[in-house]
């Protein structure tokens, strides 16, 4: 985690967060206003889903020693947003 901080790694994640914020409230609005808070959940859990991926993503950028634990964390997270999403779109 150290050599995470001195490498840059928590500015870059900052910055990460910002751009992040203009997506999120997009999709959250609409998703309120059609489907109240279950809308709000949904909306919070594709914001941690893409957050948690880039996260990983940025991590083996800037450690290169844990490139391979960081891409094994982002194929886990799509995988995880997949199974999430399949209720989303084999309802009838």
């Amino acid at each position: 985690m150290l050599f995470y901080k001195r490498s840059g790694g928590l500015i870059l994640q900052q910055k990460l967060h910002v751009l992040e914020l203009v997506p999120y409230t997009a999709l959250l609005l609409p998703l309120v206003w059609h489907f109240g808070i279950a809308g709000a959940a949904a909306a919070w859990a594709g914001r941690i889903m893409i957050d948690t991926a880039c996260l990983f993503w940025l991590g083996g950028r800037v450690v290169p020693s844990i490139r391979d634990e960081a891409r094994h964390g982002l194929l886990l997270t799509a995988a995880g947003a997949l199974i999430a999403a399949g209720p989303v779109f084999t309802h009838g």
